[in-house]
């Protein structure tokens, strides 16, 4: 069972969207969800590289209850 925790979970979920809608893209003979699928799965994977974005970043890009810190340099 090691080898669950290895899995990127996050880009897994996002590249199995990009997969169905290439799916049914290609199902349908539509050309827009087989590239929107192709750019889910480009960001999917720039995410997981660099680790940004929702399910990497702690709080998500949402607002937090800490005040900024200032920067007494004079």
């Amino acid at each position: 069972m090691k080898w669950l925790r290895k899995i990127d979970w996050v880009w897994f979920v996002r590249s199995a969207m990009g997969v169905m809608f290439i799916a049914v893209g290609i199902d349908h003979a539509d050309w827009m969800p087989i590239v929107f699928g192709v750019v889910f799965i480009a960001t999917a994977s720039y995410a997981a590289y660099f680790k940004t974005g929702c399910g990497y970043d702690k709080n998500c890009y949402l607002p937090t209850n800490k005040s900024p810190q200032k920067n007494n340099i004079e």
